[in-house]
């Protein structure tokens, strides 16, 4: 159920010279973060930024990290949309996943936000968890990717 106010020219982190609409294994991290939108169980929003050129180790944790997030929405929080943001600024990409869910995601009782965490420090990046009681659930990754 993808939805966008906008459509920038590229809707993915991809490989380069990988065709998003080619992306169609779980072992290609290149996957089209429209794809992943509609297929997601819940309305999703993406706004994505001019990101330039991603190193394929950052892509790879970007997209996981989005998946695991609305699949964690889609499957605890009871939510009816999501909102993902990726963007660039300098030598950092930005990545938040909003939900409007009922909150309360505890990091502990699970592995998906334990694996999004797990993935992101792997490349010395940051994650923030912020999901009081009662909504909204928001995930804001950071991830070096040079300039």
């Amino acid at each position: 159920m993808y939805q966008s106010n906008r459509v920038p020219p590229l809707l993915c982190v991809c490989r380069p010279g990988v065709n998003p609409a080619r992306c169609a294994t779980a072992a290609d991290a290149g996957f089209s973060l429209a794809a992943l939108a509609a297929r997601s169980a819940i309305d999703t929003t993406l706004d994505i930024g001019d990101l330039g050129t991603v190193p394929a180790a950052v892509e790879a944790v970007a997209y996981f990290t989005i998946a695991e997030a609305l699949t964690n929405a889609a499957k605890h929080s009871r939510a009816t949309r999501t909102a993902v943001r990726v963007a660039r600024d300098g030598d950092r990409l930005s990545i938040e996943v909003i939900d409007d869910g009922v909150g309360g995601a505890d990091e502990t009782l699970g592995t998906g936000i334990a694996g999004i965490r797990h993935r992101v420090l792997a490349l010395d990046g940051s994650v923030h968890l912020h999901s009081p009681g009662g909504g909204p659930t928001t995930i804001t990754v950071g991830l070096a990717c040079g300039s």
